[in-house]
């Protein structure tokens, strides 16, 4: 196995035989075939022949019945753009001298109600000043009446709610430093009995962990041995029923390539006569069939375009004469539309000019009387809201001042209870946090003690698995080695067979 391999044969090929000529073999189908191209062809030129002449027929009949269509749609559309044209008109007469005689009777309308619009709205103002003067000055008075009852009411509720906060400023303090003393000598027994459940808890983990990992790698020393047996047995077997397969299968391929060889050279020399005769035969009648279509399009195009020129011609005739009378009847139309329009518009105008001096006099007449009743409004409401506000003034100082004293006494109050509090606050975190220290200083050397003795359990373990692991890799390294260079052999000896073959 250690030696060094054997010395690659030298191979030398031999080019095969060629193979031998065809030999033409004539048949009833293939002149049988041809006999049927010919007839076919000769049909097909004699249909493209028969519908060339029926489409030249057809094209020139509906060529002569478009041309009078057109003539006679031509004097149809200018006998109604006629008849249009008047009616139109005469239209737009009616409709001028209607809507002129509506302008006047709406601007006579439209004044007379601006007018009595502007009476009924001064009317309207007058009274509403009158009233919300008196509004004004009774609610003046009632608001007076409120603001003292208000500083009264809120000076005596002020007075309750002080002296109340006071006794309750008082107690809470009480409260606050009992629940603050029973509360850190609480924690005090707490934080010893974490401590030591910790510890106790720490042990016991690392006690379990060591005996975890020892059984982890036991139990992978194991798999692992069970799988490489496996494998190289797994391997044997396969080698075994692959070298029968193959010599099997080479032994039938042999055969059925040389008899399939033998009878594709026969069969391909004569498909291959047969194939050219058709083709030649096929492309013949082809060509005759193009030369025939060629010819009968182009005298078909012809007649097509010579109609559709004459189409064209007459069309543009009829359509240029059914322009010219269409805008004749337009401008007819349209010169009688403006004149109506200019009068219409200077009516219009007269209304409306009209209109806006009725209405500038009736706004006039409104503006005035309402800037005299605002002015009266406006001094009446200024009087009460300066009673108000000097009413308001006083009543505020008199329950700030209250206020403020109450506040002074009450924030003394508060800070006392809060310094005594602080202060038995203060001395209980002390000994909460020296005894946290030393609880937390014991629980940390157990617990880098046990992990100490984890880490060192855990190498053990590791090292011990790779040992086994490189141990089972390099048994089944060997053993793909061994199927390789039996490989090698093997494909070997099936080149020397194939070349002897």
């Amino acid at each position: 196995m250690g030696g060094s391999p054997a010395p690659s044969p030298t191979i030398k090929y031999t080019p095969a035989p060629p193979p031998p000529a065809p030999t033409p073999v004539p048949t009833d189908s293939l002149r049988t075939q041809l006999a049927l191209n010919d007839a076919s062809a000769a049909q097909q030129r004699l249909n493209m022949e028969l519908g060339a002449q029926l489409d030249r027929t057809n094209s020139e009949f509906f060529t002569t019945q478009d041309v009078r269509k057109i003539q006679a749609t031509g004097a149809e559309e200018r006998l109604q753009a006629g008849v249009v044209g008047e009616q139109t008109r005469a239209t737009e007469l009616v409709r001028g001298e209607q809507e002129r005689a509506g302008i006047a009777a709406t601007g006579k309308e439209y004044r007379a109600g601006i007018e009595a619009s502007g009476a009924q709205e001064r009317l309207t103002q007058f009274e509403r000043f009158a009233g919300e003067a008196q509004l004004t000055s009774a609610r003046g008075a009632e608001e007076r009446l409120g603001i003292a009852a208000t500083g009264r009411e809120q000076r005596q509720t002020q007075s309750a709610l002080l002296a109340g906060q006071e006794r309750q400023i008082g107690l809470t303090g009480e409260q606050q430093r009992l629940s603050q003393g029973q509360l850190l000598s609480s924690q005090e027994r707490q934080i010893g009995l974490t401590g030591e459940q910790q510890r106790l808890g720490i042990e016991t983990t690392g006690e379990q962990e060591r005996l975890r990992a020892q059984a982890l790698g036991e139990q992978e020393r194991l798999r692992i041995a069970a799988s490489g047996a496996q494998e190289r047995l797994t391997q044997t077997e396969r080698y075994a029923g692959e070298t029968g397969l193959v010599s099997a299968r080479y032994a039938g391929e042999t055969a059925v390539v040389g008899a399939r060889y033998a009878g594709e050279t026969a069969l391909a020399g004569t498909r291959g006569e047969e194939e050219r005769k058709s083709i030649a035969t096929t492309g013949e009648q082809q060509r005759l069939g193009i030369a025939a279509t060629g010819t009968e399009q182009r005298l078909t195009q012809g007649q097509l375009l010579a109609g559709q020129e004459r189409q064209i011609g007459l069309t543009g005739e009829q359509q240029r004469l059914g322009i010219a009378a269409t805008g004749t009847e337009q401008r007819l139309t349209q010169g009688q539309l403006l004149a109506g329009q200019e009068r219409q518009i200077g009516l219009t105008g007269e209304q409306q000019r009209l209109g806006i001096a009725a209405t500038g006099a009736q706004e006039r007449l409104t503006q005035a009387e309402r800037y005299a009743g605002e002015a009266g409004l406006i001094g009446a409401r200024g009087a009460e809201e300066r009673l108000g506000i000097a009413a308001t003034g006083g009543e505020q100082r008199k329950t700030q001042a209250q206020y403020l004293a109450g506040q002074e006494r009450q924030i003394g109050l508060t800070g006392e209870q809060q310094r005594l509090s602080q202060g038995q606050l203060l001395a209980g975190q002390e000994r909460q946090i020296g005894l946290t220290g030393a609880e937390q200083r014991q629980t940390q050397a157990q617990y880098l003690a046990g992990q100490e003795r984890q880490i060192s359990l855990t190498g053990a373990e590791q090292r011990e698995t790779i040992g086994r692991t490189a141990e089972e890799t390099r048994l089944t390294d060997l053993q793909q080695e061994m199927f390789r260079r039996y490989k090698e052999q093997r494909d070997y000896e099936q080149a020397q067979r194939l070349y002897r073959v």
